[in-house]
């Protein structure tokens, strides 16, 4: 039967790729980017960055960096006065990658890779900085309570030459950061209920200006050591509202010009019920290896651009479960949601899980533990923070490498082919979530592969406020 979405142009995705997605950290999902071109993504494999062409069916997916170490987080940045995308990647030893591509070359005009101070880099992100003067900018959260912000020089010949133009020390280790679209305010989360909000300015040196902490709204736990942690902060493209994933499910959104949530989503608890007693929304308990992370906690939420400053689509919102679940939102009264589950489209016929990889960093921080389906010994180090582990091994399906669904065309409705069956009780791990730039495609990466959604009225013109038609 046919399934109808109001906010997408199908429910079912219009490509589906099988992709081997390498989650390096349990807890930490930005793991795929599309910087320029709809239909073109790079997501994590192994130690390498991948450029994958999901509407070339007879076209495998291509190393586009590789890097000395697994990521735990990517990103990118299209420079405005050429056509090149600045890459970055994040290591749980406090390694970063930096690279330029030209899409008229095969290899990258310049990378490197060097180690930061720090502990574990939770989560790099890509900015253009508020005075256009400047050099990008490579915002880094990280597990020692820091936000760091770097000058990233283009000229090849100084690439290597990262300047820490400012630090920001919270009172928790940082899972995540994101400015704001004018380049002037930081938001951050990390362990604790806490939301930072610091307004930016200076030159070469950046001040931070508290403008406000907030809390991210309780959730009903059902367990009394429960974490509060936020792993995922998005602005909207015009800088109006920005929203909060928390892991224990809950996802606030906020207008910039109230401290009162305009909304608070939450993810429902009842999901793998047959399961509850080998899950916890406790962390400690996942690195004990007493039971493993809840499908349901928020790791990713994005808004997408379309509908925005006279640009085509619709405006929405997406937030990722931990696994199987992608939630779209109507952007503009939140009171539109739809629930798209990925695991028939991205599962192929389950097989053996891969063997172990023997990788083992030695940060002290971040405990974590590696997928509960895995036969391997962990042990939880001290500090009682996160040590950075093996990368995270879900079971993994086995499919042909490059087989792949037929793409389906805007306003066609009804089931995908598939490639194979999926058990019911199995669940996929999701790696993250993106949007093209344009805001009218929407992608999602598993640990099997990556799925294309058309966000509905990408090719109709909405006119934005104080517009008309």
């Amino acid at each position: 039967m046919a399934r109808t979405s109001s906010l997408l142009v199908s429910a079912t995705p219009s490509v589906i790729a099988p992709a081997d997605v390498t989650i390096g950290h349990v807890q930490l999902r930005d793991l795929i980017i599309c910087p320029r071109e709809a239909g073109i993504v790079n997501y994590v494999h192994k130690n390498s960055i991948m450029e994958h062409d999901l509407h070339a069916p007879d076209l495998a997916p291509k190393p586009l960096a590789d890097l000395t170490f697994i990521p735990n987080t990517l990103s990118s940045l299209n420079l405005s006065d050429s056509p090149h995308t600045l890459l970055a990647a994040g290591g749980q030893d406090t390694e970063i990658h930096l690279s330029l591509h030209s899409p008229s070359r095969t290899r990258a005009l310049w990378q490197f890779s060097r180690r930061l101070n720090g502990s574990i880099n939770n989560s790099v992100l890509l900015a253009r900085a508020f005075n256009s003067s400047h050099e990008p900018r490579l915002v880094v959260s990280n597990n020692d309570w820091t936000v760091r912000l770097y000058d990233v020089p283009l000229r090849v010949r100084w690439a290597q030459d990262l300047r820490c133009c400012g630090t920001l020390t919270l009172e928790e280790p940082v899972n995540h950061s994101s400015i704001s679209p004018d380049g002037r305010t930081l938001l951050s989360v990390g362990d604790s209920p806490r939301i930072y909000l610091h307004s930016l300015s200076g030159n070469d040196q950046l001040t931070f200006n508290r403008v406000t902490t907030l809390e991210i709204p309780s959730a009903i736990s059902i367990h009394p050591n429960s974490l509060v942690a936020s792993f995922s902060t998005a602005w909207s493209a015009d800088g109006l509202k920005f929203a909060v994933a928390c892991q224990e499910g809950v996802i606030a959104i906020w207008d910039v010009r109230s401290t009162k949530p305009l909304k608070v989503l939450h993810t429902s608890r009842e999901r793998g019920g047959g399961d509850s007693e080998w899950m916890s929304d406790d962390p400690w308990d996942w690195t004990r290896r007493t039971s493993r992370a809840p499908g349901w906690g928020a790791r990713s939420v994005k808004f997408g651009c379309g509908g925005v400053g006279g640009r085509t689509g619709h405006e929405v919102m997406t937030y990722t479960e931990h696994t199987n679940l992608l939630h779209v939102l109507d952007a503009r009264t939140f009171e539109t949601e739809e629930n798209h589950p990925t695991r028939g489209g991205l599962l192929v016929t389950w097989g053996s899980p891969p063997p172990m990889n023997s990788y083992r960093p030695s940060s002290p921080y971040r405990p974590v533990s590696p997928s509960p389906l895995s036969s391997q010994t962990y042990r939880p180090a001290s500090p009682p923070y996160r040590p950075a582990t093996p990368p995270y091994h879900p079971m993994i399906p086995s499919f042909h490498p490059y087989r792949r669904t037929p793409r389906r065309t805007h306003g066609e409705e009804g089931e995908v082919e598939r490639a194979g069956t999926v058990a019911e009780h199995e669940d996929v791990d999701i790696a993250g979530t993106c949007f093209d730039p344009t805001g009218g495609f929407l992608y999602v990466a598993s640990t099997a592969g990556v799925a294309e959604w058309a966000v509905r009225g990408s090719e109709k013109r909405w006119w934005g406020s104080g517009q008309w038609a």
